[in-house]
């Protein structure tokens, strides 16, 4: 149901550990604003067990986004990846794909940073919480499995980033946008 003619990112928004995941609410105001003052669709790509979670996001929003967890291959996977001008994550593998066909990425990090599992280079942007205590390599705060810092984190300061990339995407002329 993707038009191939429309331009749209791949958004990766599960891990198999919740405590490095953003808000559902958070991800549909994303979404929103990408369809609303770009006119550009999200495509969620995770594997099966993300599927259910995925419908739900999708359900936030409307038909500028679309539910591809769980329903692909591994190449077809990296085909849709490749397919979009930009991916947006968690620290999952949908950015190290993403960044491995080429495709610029912004990444969500948490408690789980670290500078050996970024993606490198200028085309690649890395969002963090305002706290002294990130990265702090627990799985969540006080090993809690919630993190405090991701519950914080603003959209607006990944959609800065996200305005960002796609500016020098549009620049650079790649991709389309």
């Amino acid at each position: 149901g993707i038009d191939p003619a429309r331009r749209f990112v791949t958004i990766s928004p599960y891990s198999r550990w919740k405590y490095k995941e953003w808000d559902h609410k958070k991800w549909s105001d994303l979404m929103t604003w990408l369809w609303t003052c770009r006119h550009i669709s999200s495509v969620i790509v995770g594997g099966p067990d993300d599927r259910k979670n995925a419908e739900e996001l999708k359900g936030l929003c409307g038909d500028f986004v679309f539910n591809l967890a769980g329903d692909t291959t591994l190449a077809e996977w990296a085909a849709v990846i490749a397919g979009s001008i930009l991916h947006i994550g968690i620290d999952t593998g949908g950015p190290h794909m993403a960044a491995a066909l080429g495709l610029p990425t912004v990444t969500i990090y948490g408690p789980s940073f670290s500078d050996g599992w970024a993606q490198a280079g200028p085309k690649h942007k890395v969002v963090f919480p305002d706290r002294d205590c990130v990265p702090c390599h627990r799985t969540g705060c006080e090993n809690s499995h919630r993190s405090e810092c991701l519950e914080e984190l603003p959209e607006s300061k990944v959609r800065d980033a996200v305005e960002k990339t796609l500016g020098e995407i549009h620049r650079d002329g790649k991709h389309g946008v």
